[in-house]
């Protein structure tokens, strides 16, 4: 019986800490849960702490460049009306400073130069607000500055438009259109010339001219030389031109520019006319300044301004003018001050005239007669042998051998020397006769030569009058007819021994 009752007390024992331990479990787990719901808790609470630490920061930020844009407006502010009252200043300045040019750009002038009879025509290129001063450019290539007087001056001297008189019935009727009557019957259109004349030619014309330059280059019949000038004589230079205005748009086309300015170096036939015509002058000194291309070959601008003073030397060349006057007056655009380049176009000239007024003694031979008076040159209606005469003074060589000759007799002399030079005794030299051999030591063989000298008084017995009469004497006495020319070998100078040389006139026996 007890034992019985000892087991339902074990069962109920065992039945309670089974429910004990469902029970801990379950506050376990409720802890747990409350622990998780709490951290979820906090972890929501920074967030939310964190997000308002941004949002906080954010508008700080902005606030902080509202802050500093309105400052920086508030400067403006300030700033701004003097800004507007310097601009205003500086406006009122240019505008008291600021210079119209009276004549636009492209203004056509006609200046005359001294020297020249036809006149030079030239554009307005460009005006310089500092100086107020025009930059005219030629059609030759050459350029100047101008002041606005000075335009004005140029500009009045164009001629102006010339006024006819009231054209004939026959000239009505062909400027009209009629037609007229030509030699085989029947009529012909007629043509306005002046309205021909003035027309650009059209593309069919510049490629049918075209076309015929190619003939002419292409014809084998035609020298070289005769078909390149036909060739410029046809408008070669235009279309040369318009190569040089194709090629200067690309940096890749340099070679072939360069080969253009070779060939316009050496072409021949060019013309003033044709030069003018194709205005490729005034491409040549774009291209010497720098105007048509960025950074070129230095080849490029030397070439170009080498062709320009060639062809202005050879086409503008006052040699040609009866005049003959001062040459064209070039002034350069670096100089700003009017009176600087006056003075240096004075000196110019001063210098250019200076050089035309030396004389220079042309040195070729003139048939004339003797004339003794002039000691610088001697003319002479026959032709003559002259003969350089060395004459070997005595050295401290010891090595050195002078040259021995002998005096030949006063019969066997073969000719006569028309000039009569007077020497001292020790001075006296003679040639040898045909049969005089070279020195040894390298001396020069002078080959056969005359007898050079008569016997003369000694000099402090003659005077230079009685030296001039004896040469006029012998001068009429000797026959014209009887001098001819007899080969000479040049003389060698001698480096130690050589004092002077002696020029005569040799007689045939």
């Amino acid at each position: 019986m007890q034992k019985k009752h000892t087991q339902e007390l074990q069962q109920q024992r065992g039945e309670f800490e089974r429910k004990a331990g469902q029970a801990q479990q379950r506050y376990e787990k409720e802890v747990w849960k409350l622990k998780e719901e709490h951290q979820a808790a906090i972890d929501q609470v920074n967030e939310t702490l964190e997000a308002e630490r941004k949002l906080n920061g954010k508008m700080k930020q902005e606030a902080l460049i509202r802050r500093v844009e309105l400052e920086r407006l508030q400067s403006d502010l300030q700033e701004k009306p003097r800004k507007l009252e310097k601009e205003v200043n500086e406006l009122r300045e240019e505008a008291r400073t600021h210079r119209t040019p009276r004549y636009p750009l492209g203004t056509r002038v006609l200046k005359h130069f001294t020297g020249y009879s036809d006149p030079f025509s030239g554009t307005v290129d460009k005006f310089f607000q500092d100086s107020g001063f025009y930059h005219i450019s030629y059609d030759d290539g050459d350029s100047e500055e101008m002041t606005e007087d000075d335009v004005e001056t140029y500009f009045d001297r164009l001629p102006p438009p010339a006024t006819t008189a009231p054209p004939t019935k026959r000239q009505q009727s062909l400027i009209s259109g009629a037609s007229a009557t030509r030699v085989g019957g029947g009529s012909t259109p007629a043509i306005d010339c002046q309205t021909a004349s003035t027309e650009d030619p059209s593309p069919e014309e510049m490629n049918k001219l075209k076309d015929e330059q190619l003939q002419i280059l292409g014809n084998d019949e035609l020298k070289p030389k005769r078909a390149l000038e036909m060739f410029v004589a046809k408008g070669g230079l235009m279309t040369l031109q318009e190569l040089l205005s194709l090629w200067a748009q690309s940096k890749d086309t340099e070679q072939g520019i360069l080969l253009v300015l070779k060939v316009l170096a050496v072409i021949p036939g060019v013309t003033k006319d044709a030069v003018m015509e194709s205005a490729i002058g005034r491409k040549l000194s774009d291209i010497r300044k720098g105007r048509e291309m960025n950074e070129p070959d230095p080849a490029i601008p030397d070439m170009a301004s080498w062709i320009i003073n060639k062809w202005k030397s050879i086409l503008l060349s006052t040699s040609s003018n009866p005049n003959n006057g001062d040459s064209k007056r070039k002034k350069k655009t670096t100089d700003a001050d009017p009176t600087e380049r006056q003075v240096k176009n004075v000196e110019q000239e001063k210098a250019i005239q200076d050089q035309k007024e030396t004389k220079v003694v042309p040195d070729e031979w003139v048939g004339e007669r003797v004339r003794f008076g002039d000691v610088s040159a001697l003319f002479f209606e026959k032709d003559i042998e002259v003969s350089y005469l060395m004459v070997r003074s005595k050295s401290n060589n010891p090595n050195h051998k002078a040259v021995e000759s002998k005096i030949p007799s006063r019969d066997k002399r073969p000719s006569k020397s028309i000039l009569k030079v007077r020497l001292d005794a020790s001075e006296r030299v003679y040639v040898a006769s045909e049969e005089h051999d070279n020195n040894e030591e390298g001396d020069v063989a002078l080959g056969k030569f005359r007898a050079v000298s008569e016997p003369s008084a000694p000099k402090s017995r003659m005077s230079p009058e009685d030296d001039v009469q004896d040469m006029d004497t012998d001068v009429r006495d000797v026959d014209a007819d009887a001098f001819d020319i007899q080969a000479a070998s040049p003389p060698i100078s001698h480096p130690k021994s050589l004092e002077f040389c002696w020029m005569t006139i040799t007689h045939r026996t």
